[in-house]
Formats: C-alpha cells, sequence, structure tokens
C-alpha cells in the first residue's frame, strides 16, 4: 500500500548562514551591526506558509535579544 509517510523529525529545517558585519539601519542611523542569514524550509503537507513565517520571526526575535 502506497501512502504519505511524515518524519516528524524532519517537518522543517532552518539553516544559518555565517556571522559578518554589514551596514544596516538603526533608529534613522546607518550603523555597522553583526547580521546572520537565516532560512527555513518546511513541509507545506504540515506547515503553512504563514506558521513557518511567524516561527522564523520568533526566532530572529529571540536571536535579537540581550538579556
Amino acid at each position: 500500500r502506497r501512502g504519505v509517510r511524515l518524519l516528524l523529525s524532519a517537518m522543517a529545517i532552518v539553516a544559518a548562514g555565517s556571522i559578518r558585519d554589514a551596514v544596516v539601519p538603526v533608529n534613522g542611523q546607518i550603523v555597522i551591526a553583526k547580521v546572520i542569514p537565516l532560512s527555513v524550509t518546511f513541509d507545506h503537507r504540515c506547515v503553512t506558509g504563514g506558521e513557518a513565517t511567524q516561527f522564523l520571526a520568533a526566532m530572529v526575535g529571540d536571536l535579537g535579544r540581550t538579556d
């Protein structure tokens, strides 16, 4: 019997690039800040694009915390 087999541990993959200095706007000023490229790929059978966007936004928020 053929069917869809989902590996729950493989529903999404997050990739991170190298941290580098970049020129970015902060509060109307141009500053040099550390940036890291992030991407996420996911199984559309399990996760919607909106959910993946919310997850990545939360991850970015957590990475930006200083406490």
